[in-house]
């Protein structure tokens, strides 16, 4: 979304059926799980996120 607002002539390979609503939608239903997620099993959801934490270093 800033690329179309920064880069609005640049090529565009592919197109999203109803942007800019499809993206929007994705990351509101992704935050969603990912809070619903600590709140319902947060000691899981905290092990999670420190596997992921070792896992980058």
């Amino acid at each position: 979304m800033v690329l179309r607002k920064t880069r609005p002539n640049a090529d565009r390979p592919y197109r999203t059926l109803g942007y800019p609503v499809t993206p929007i939608l994705f990351i509101l239903i992704s935050l969603f799980f990912t809070l619903a997620t600590l709140i319902a099993k947060s000691v899981q959801a905290q092990a999670g996120i420190q596997l992921v934490r070792r896992l980058r270093r």
